[in-house]
């Protein structure tokens, strides 16, 4: 082509390498742009699974030690309400029968 002095098919090939090279940092920049995303989606896909688990370990996992003084408070409170109703009970019932 140079040889034979044809300037407009060196001009058409030139402008086709060109079209390519922009095609090609066109796709380039598609493809960052889709990496980007990606990742961000990952990264709150991470972050949302470690929130749940915390909120799963929060409902489900209990501390025992707690759980046991809870449970024994309820019951100490429990037997002091029935051995106060009982003892007003049987204050007014010896009281209606004197």
């Amino acid at each position: 082509m140079l040889n034979n002095g044809d300037t407009e098919s060196l001009s058409n090939m030139i402008s086709e390498i060109q079209n390519a090279q922009s095609n090609a940092l066109c796709f380039e920049t598609e493809i960052g742009t889709t990496e980007n995303s990606m990742s961000m989606i990952s990264s709150r896909y991470d972050s949302s699974k470690i929130n749940y688990t915390q909120m799963k370990s929060d409902a489900v996992d209990a501390d025992m030690a707690e759980a046991i003084t809870n449970l024994t408070t309820a019951k100490t409170v429990y037997s002091a309400a029935l051995a106060g109703g009982a003892k007003i009970i049987q204050t007014s019932l010896i009281d209606f029968l004197s």
